[in-house]
């Protein structure tokens, strides 16, 4: 895949129609790829002294590191649906901005792909900062999400928040020794504990792929608190550790549908004890568990995607999913072989596009997890989720989401929350404790044209969410009945450093408690509006 002079590649070969080059079958020849700096100093409005110097002190992205992710080489017969699968994988990257495939030449049969990629500033001060249902969250560090341009992100850092303080470092590869495997290790030392992790796995990585294996180790150890009106009220020592292997196998796409197979073997275990000294009375501990059980599994996906803008994230390329994705997942411990209790282990989840055209889009989601001892059931848990987009204008977006959970016979340590830190935004963290809940969410969007010193585009919402828990959890609760809130938010696209969306709100509690603040401030960095 050598690249040739690329300004003699662009000034002779006139792009060349996909549907053309399909319907005569042409095959691949050369592949070229161009990746580019973060800034385009041709652009007068970006041919700036801050622009050059962080051009200048940034590696750009390997042509290999984009080569070893893209599903054609010279050779292939040209295929429309593998060129914008790539693209999917490629802009999925924290590192990548954009990316664009486009074939240039089609001479005697054979075309030729120009790759052209636009990279983000990776090498940052890992700076959290955040607030939401009245908690503050701070750290710092170093995080280089793009290491010598090839891919790899490494970083260590300091996180302090309600619940810990801790000093963590993490590495990632995930395209590891130029394969398809990813391998991750992480060590976090807290305050209350510590967690070390390690996957080394091959995933599914493309609709047609026909294999996948991988191996996870996690173990670690925490201080786990239970809430009520955003106060905690008891906490207890959690030791646990979550071991899993894997093996799947498919016959790729096949009609449009993927479906695939999983045989694996999960060890899962948790270890209960009172907190020394704690200034909180043990109201309830939970029971040990250990679970060592094989499992089987599938998965189901159709294969209809779409590209859009200024749907959950600002003035960026958004690879939508709109088929079915379905899958189940069934598995059984024996007491004989080790585990603390015979069980028949299950979850499954579907989501799915019901509505989608250029103005309405309606998704989704439903879940259900938990296990079954001797026919009772434990720990379950249904969720679901819909949301529902309309597109006023070409910068405005009407957006509103209905989601809920309900659970049955809950480990002790795994409660239904809501609050600040949950949809909720006008009141504190972990405000209300159940074991169902329910939440409604709507806002309205606003795009605008800002581009905040060609790092930020700009956008706001105001917005309105009502919501409740219900239910006797394993804290006796106040039941407050239906909690709204209303509010305004400015949000800040982050496209030329590693994508995600600064949220900044304003939240006006209507309910609650008489002791709670008036008005919310958060500030959070999530992955979409």
């Amino acid at each position: 895949m050598a690249a040739p002079a690329l300004a003699e590649f662009h000034e002779r070969d006139p792009v060349v129609d996909p549907e053309v080059l399909e319907a005569h079958g042409a095959v691949i020849g050369r592949v070229i790829v161009e990746p580019r700096n973060i800034f385009d100093l041709e652009n007068p409005l970006e041919d700036k002294w801050l622009y050059r110097t962080l051009n200048r002190f940034h590696i750009v992205t390997r042509p290999a590191t984009i080569e070893k992710q893209l599903l054609f080489k010279p050779g292939d017969v040209y295929s429309q649906r593998l060129t914008n699968e790539s693209e999917r994988i490629v802009r999925q990257n924290s590192y990548i901005n954009e990316i664009e495939i486009t074939p240039v030449k089609h001479q005697d049969g054979t075309v030729d792909l120009l790759v052209e990629t636009w990279d983000v500033w990776t090498l940052t001060p890992d700076v959290t900062l955040s607030r939401s249902g009245g908690a503050n969250k701070y750290g710092f560090g170093v995080l280089e999400e793009n290491l010598l341009g090839r891919g790899q992100q490494i970083g260590i850092n300091f996180v302090s928040d309600v619940d810990r303080d801790t000093i963590g470092f993490d590495f990632r590869d995930n395209h590891f020794r130029g394969t398809r495997y990813r391998f991750a290790v992480s060590a976090d030392n807290s305050t209350d504990g510590f967690e070390y992790k390690g996957v080394y796995a091959k995933p599914f990585y493309a609709l047609d792929s026909t294999g996948a294996n991988g191996i996870t180790i996690r173990d670690g150890e925490r201080i786990d608190q239970l809430y009520d009106l955003g106060e905690v009220v008891t906490e207890f020592e959690n030791r646990y550790r979550y071991h899993e292997a894997f093996l799947g196998w498919s016959a790729g796409l096949r009609d449009h549908w993927a479906r695939r197979f999983f045989v694996g073997l999960a060890y899962e275990e948790n270890r209960f004890d009172s907190v020394e000294d704690s200034i909180y009375p043990t109201l309830t501990l939970p029971g040990d568990r250990k679970f060592i059980y094989p499992y089987f599994g599938m998965q189901l996906i159709r294969d209809h995607y779409e590209t859009t803008v200024n749907f959950d994230q600002i003035s960026r390329t958004e690879d939508r999913h709109l088929g079915l994705n379905l899958g189940f997942r069934v598995g059984y411990s024996s007491a004989d072989a080790g585990s603390s209790e015979s069980a028949w282990h299950f979850s499954a989840g579907l989501t799915d596009t019901l509505l989608n055209n250029d103005d309405r889009a309606l998704e989704l989601a439903l879940n259900v997890s938990g296990r079954v001892v001797d026919g009772t059931g434990e720990n379950i848990l249904f969720t679901g989720a819909a949301r529902y987009h309309q597109r006023l204008t070409q910068r405005q977006l009407l957006y509103a989401s209905i989601s809920g959970s309900s659970g049955h016979n809950l480990d002790i340590d795994r409660p239904i929350q809501l609050g600040g830190d949950t949809g909720l935004r006008g009141y504190p963290l972990r405000y209300q404790t159940g074991t169902s809940k329910v939440l409604f969410t709507a806002e309205h969007r606003f795009f605008t044209d800002w581009y905040l010193f060609r790092l930020f585009h700009v956008g706001a919402a105001a917005f309105f969410d009502v919501g409740r828990s219900w239910g006797t959890a394993s804290v006796d609760g106040v039941d407050l009945g239906w909690l709204k809130d209303a509010g305004v938010g400015l949000r800040l696209g982050k496209t030329r450093m590693g994508g995600g969306v600064v949220h900044i709100d304003l939240a006006f509690p209507l309910d609650g408690e008489d002791d709670i603040d008036g008005v919310q401030l958060l500030l959070k960095v999530k992955r979409s509006f």
